[in-house]
This record gives structure tokens, C-alpha cells and sequence, in this order.
């Protein structure tokens, strides 16, 4: 999401409502891994990308109809091999995009930072669109709804922020299983350089 700031405050400052949609799981190869993100305007404005190409007129429908439900949804695109070269994704593989009506806080927050964060947001199961962050120091803001297990996801969203990876992970609930999407925003790397002369 960093890289498309420039291009959300640009559509914003024009009074455009921005929709987001974001890549939690691939499996098989796909163009993009999980996190890439793709922004959207009722108009069709696109910024960023989900699939090199593959499903960005599909995934910008699907923003569309999140803003007028004013709900998020979880969509899946994938084809197999034998249809490879006619529709969806070139490469064969699987993805899931989870699409939301605006660009939330938290993840502008997130992106805006110098990093060493996560925002885990539900997105299967329990209340999907319900998230909080995971600093890199541990400590946790927010919720994900009742039953979900704050300090698994607290040690999960840690793992990912060692690895540098988002992910999206499966946790057990009362209420059933509980897909979560770990965002992760490392911290920004610093080059600092000792003895800069001229040999």
C-alpha cells in the first residue's frame, strides 16, 4: 500500500471516493503476492495492481459493488491450466482479494509510518472488515470480535513481521474458523555508510 499513497491522497484531494482491494492468499504461481493492492474509483480510475493485468477490470467491478454496499467481500479468481490463455490468470495459479469500499485508517496509518507494524483484519468468517494493529513491540489496538484469540493473533502478526511477510492465517472460535489477514508493514531499512571517501 506505500506504493500507491501518492496516488490515493492524488484521487482524494479531488473529493474521488477510493476503494481498496488487497491480494491474502495465492496459491500456484500468481503475478503478485499477498499484500499487493490495488485502489479503484467509481469511475474506473485504477491505481495498482492485484494480478499483472490478469483480473484488474473484474477486481475494479468488485470495489464498484463493495461502495454501494458499503461492505467488504472476499473474492476468489483462478483458472486452471487448460484455461490459462483465454481468461482470468495467465499464470494458472489462485488468488484471494479481499475488497472494501474505502481505504481503512488503519492501513493509511500503517502505510503513512516509518513501519514495524501489522494490521490483521478479519476477513472470513466472524465480522469480516473488523481489524487491529500489532506493533512491533507487541503491543496490540483493537479488536477482532468476540472469541477470536487476541494473543494468537498478537504471535501470529509477530512471526510475520519477522519474516517481513503478510499472510493470511486460520484460527478456531466458538463460533467457528476465523480467517485473518495479516498486513505487514516492515520498517523502512536506513543505509548508513562509514568511511565515504574517496577511495
Amino acid at each position: 500500500m506505500r506504493d500507491l499513497l501518492s496516488e490515493y491522497e492524488r484521487l482524494r484531494s479531488a473529493g474521488t471516493p477510493v476503494g481498496r482491494a488487497v491480494v491474502t492468499s495465492v496459491w500456484g504461481s500468481a503475478p503478485r503476492g499477498e499484500g499487493a493492492s490495488m485502489l479503484a474509483t467509481p469511475d474506473g480510475i485504477m491505481a495498482g495492481s492485484v494480478s499483472g493485468g490478469c483480473v484488474e477490470a473484474a477486481t475494479a467491478a468488485e470495489i464498484g459493488a463493495a461502495m454501494v454496499r458499503k461492505g467488504p467481500r472476499l473474492v476468489t479468481f483462478g483458472v486452471s491450466d487448460a484455461q490459462a490463455w483465454e481468461v482470468g490468470l495467465a499464470c494458472g495459479g489462485t488468488i484471494k482479494v479481499f475488497v472494501e469500499p474505502e481505504v481503512p485508517p488503519e492501513v493509511l496509518a500503517a502505510a503513512r509510518g516509518s513501519g514495524g507494524e501489522v494490521v490483521a483484519t478479519v476477513v472470513e468468517g466472524g465480522e469480516p472488515g473488523r481489524r487491529l494493529t500489532v506493533n512491533e513491540r507487541g503491543a496490540v489496538d483493537g479488536d477482532l470480535g468476540p472469541g477470536v484469540p487476541a494473543d494468537a493473533v498478537r504471535e501470529a502478526a509477530l512471526a510475520a513481521l519477522r519474516r517481513e511477510t503478510s499472510t493470511t492465517v486460520a484460527l478456531e472460535t466458538p463460533a467457528g474458523a476465523v480467517s485473518i489477514f495479516l498486513e505487514v508493514f516492515p520498517r523502512e531499512p536506513r543505509l548508513v555508510v562509514f568511511g565515504g571517501v574517496h577511495i
